[in-house]
C-alpha cells in the first residue's frame, strides 16, 4: 500500500484549474444572492454539487489531495506515505468517493453548527442554503480542505460582521454566512500548497484528526457565545461607541 507519488496526475493540471474556476463562479453567484437577497438558491448549489461529483467521477483525477494519505509510518522517509492501492487502480471510483466524502463532511458539519447555533443563540443562525453551499464546496475540494474551510469561515464572519456593525452603527444582528464560507474556501484553495505540508500528519492519524475537529468545534461554540454577548449590547451603546 505504500506509494511514493502523492500528487494528483500533473497531466490534469489545467482540468483541475477549470474545475476550481467553476467552483469559484458558483461561489460568486451564491455570495451575491446571499448578500442582496439573504438566500442561497438551490438552483445554484444543487446543480453545482452535481457538477462537482460528476466531474470528479468522470475524470477521476481532479482532486488536490487524495482521499487518504498517511505520513505517519516509521519508514516514510524511504518508502513514502501510505496510500491505498485502490486509489491508483480505480481512478473513477476514487473520484466519486473523494467528492462524496467532501460533500458529506461539508454539509454534515454545517448542519451540526446549524443545530448548535439554534441551541446557543435561541435562533437559527444558518440557513439551509449554507448547508447545501458547504456540501457543494466539499464536492469540489474534498474532505481535508473542507476542515480548513470549517475553521476559517466563522472567524471571517465574526470579524467582518463586527467591523461592519461598528462602522455602520446600525446594530444589525444578521450576518449572511454564505459569503464567508466562499471566502474561506477561496483562501484554502489559494494556500493549499502551504497548508497541506504543515498539517498532513494530522490527516493520516485518526486521533489527531478527531482532536482537530474537537478544537474547531469548541472554537466555533466560543465564537457563537461571543456573538451572543455582542448582541446583548444595546444598539444605542454600539452606535455611541462607533461614533467616538
Amino acid at each position: 500500500q505504500m506509494v511514493s507519488e502523492v500528487r494528483p496526475d500533473p497531466e490534469w493540471y489545467h482540468g483541475r484549474l477549470v474545475f476550481h474556476l467553476i467552483l469559484i463562479s458558483l461561489m460568486i453567484a451564491a455570495t451575491a444572492t446571499d448578500f442582496y437577497d439573504h438566500v442561497i438558491p438551490d438552483q445554484i448549489t444543487l446543480p453545482g454539487t452535481l457538477v462537482g461529483v460528476s466531474g470528479a467521477t468522470l475524470v477521476g483525477d481532479l482532486q488536490i489531495i487524495h482521499i487518504w494519505v498517511d505520513w505517519n509510518h516509521l519508514q516514510v522517509g524511504l518508502l513514502g506515505p501510505v496510500i491505498p492501492l485502490w486509489i491508483r487502480e480505480h481512478h473513477h471510483l476514487h473520484g466519486l468517493t473523494w467528492s462524496v466524502a467532501g460533500l458529506t463532511l461539508g454539509a454534515g458539519l454545517t448542519w451540526m453548527i446549524r443545530v448548535l447555533s439554534r441551541l446557543l443563540l435561541g435562533q437559527t443562525a444558518l440557513g439551509f442554503g449554507d448547508v447545501t453551499l458547504m456540501g457543494m464546496i466539499g464536492s469540489f475540494i474534498g474532505w481535508q480542505p473542507v476542515c480548513f474551510v470549517f475553521l476559517l469561515a466563522p472567524c471571517c464572519a465574526i470579524v467582518f460582521g463586527v467591523l461592519s456593525s461598528i462602522a455602520s452603527g446600525s446594530g444589525r444582528t444578521y450576518i449572511p454566512y454564505g459569503p464567508y464560507l466562499s471566502l474561506a474556501a477561496l483562501l484554502v484553495l489559494t494556500s493549499w500548497r502551504w497548508l497541506w505540508p504543515a498539517t498532513r500528519d494530522i490527516f493520516g492519524h485518526a486521533p489527531s484528526l478527531l482532536g482537530l475537529l474537537g478544537v474547531a468545534l469548541a472554537a466555533f461554540i466560543g465564537l457563537l457565545l461571543l456573538w451572543r454577548a455582542y448582541q446583548m449590547i444595546p444598539a444605542s451603546a454600539r452606535h455611541t461607541r462607533s461614533g467616538q
